[in-house]
């Protein structure tokens, strides 16, 4: 089957990646309302579900890239798998660039990031994808799930450590980890695994319904599916809490349900109904260059804060100055990420309009 190239995807990437930009730059971090914050651990708000969306959709688009490599009378090339490794080794590496910039001291740069993960993910799921069977990648995704909740909850913690998954940090990335804990890293190495999960979603549900035939009886199963994900998702957190941080399983069943049914609303919007297309219209921009939105905006941030102007960060100066006089302190903060996802947005148009994607 000849890919397809569908609105709903680049759109769902598109907001996705507008989310991620816009609540990782408010004016003032003391001045966010709550929804644009994580939660302080258990629990989950809406920026809790970015990251997890981008991966989400990121398992969606592989399986209608690779779907032509699913017939059985055509053989996957050695060098698709050599373009796979290639792909997600530049995208660690770009994780490791935007986490050492502009410094870029070795001793204490962090290893594991956003980015880093996407590359692991879109690895592990391209693979499982080319290889086995539908069946098998099920059975992957349950097994993942399942299994890092026995672990978590069963494994002894060594002294001296409040989880399994900072011990395993501490003990292979010590010196390596985010600075804001210096023990344990919210992309660390335990966690991953059932971030491969959350792109297994979206690989299943890429190749059983973006990519195939929609009938009425599977819009009505795919959004059971999607309830029973949130459903199971909130059972499940009375014993093994939802927690972005740790992406406990709980947290990947209740966020890629969440995620099929916020497709479905796209899907049924932009591709089956046409309607509001143009209203859309600067989400596709952004989403047919989201590894370059991203990467855009954190040299951006990162040069703002590196930028002096009067004794203090251009960033902190362009708060207080252009911002914080006329409005509210939280619609001021607010109004600063609004302005700073523009500017990255107006770049991302210059580049659409020029046919410039950035592919890896």
């Amino acid at each position: 089957m000849q890919r397809q190239r569908l609105v709903s995807v680049d759109v769902f990437r598109g907001v996705t990646i507008a989310a991620m930009i816009l609540v990782n730059t408010p004016g003032s971090w003391n001045y966010v309302y709550p929804p644009l914050l994580h939660a302080s651990w258990n629990g989950i708000t809406p920026t809790d579900c970015v990251f997890p969306f981008f991966i989400f959709i990121m398992g969606v688009s592989i399986s209608l890239s690779l779907q032509k490599y699913r017939t059985d009378d055509v053989d996957v090339p050695g060098k698709l798998y050599k373009k796979i490794v290639q792909r997600a080794l530049i995208l660690f590496f770009i994780g490791l660039f935007l986490n050492a910039f502009p410094y870029f001291n070795l001793t204490s740069l962090r290893i594991p990031g956003v980015l880093q993960r996407i590359a692991i993910v879109f690895l592990v799921c391209s693979v499982l994808y080319l290889k086995f069977s539908h069946r098998t990648i099920l059975w992957t995704m349950t097994g993942l799930l399942l299994g890092y909740w026995l672990i978590v909850d069963y494994v002894p913690v060594p002294e001296g450590h409040d989880h399994l998954q900072g011990w395993l940090d501490h003990t292979l990335l010590r010196g390596h980890l985010w600075s804001q804990t210096k023990v344990w890293d919210p992309e660390g190495v335990l966690s991953t695994l059932p971030a491969v999960a959350s792109g297994i979603a979206g690989l299943v549900f890429g190749y059983s319904f973006v990519a195939g035939e929609k009938t009425g009886l599977q819009y009505y199963l795919w959004l059971g599916i999607g309830l029973t994900g949130i459903v199971i998702g909130l059972v499940w957190d009375l014993i093994f809490p939802i927690n972005k941080s740790l992406w406990t399983s709980s947290f990947v069943l209740f966020t890629s349900g969440t995620a099929i049914l916020f497709y479905m609303m796209l899907h049924w919007v932009l591709d089956k109904k046409s309607i509001f297309k143009i209203y859309f219209q600067p989400f596709v921009h952004m989403g047919s260059n989201a590894i370059a939105a991203y990467t855009l905006s954190i040299i951006l941030v990162k040069l703002l804060f590196l930028i002096p102007v009067e004794g203090v960060s251009s960033y902190g100066w362009i708060f207080n100055h252009l911002f914080l006089p006329w409005l509210d302190p939280y619609m001021a903060s607010l109004a600063f990420a609004l302005g700073f996802l523009a500017i990255n947005y107006l770049i991302l148009l210059a580049m659409y309009k020029k046919s410039i994607f950035i592919k890896i």
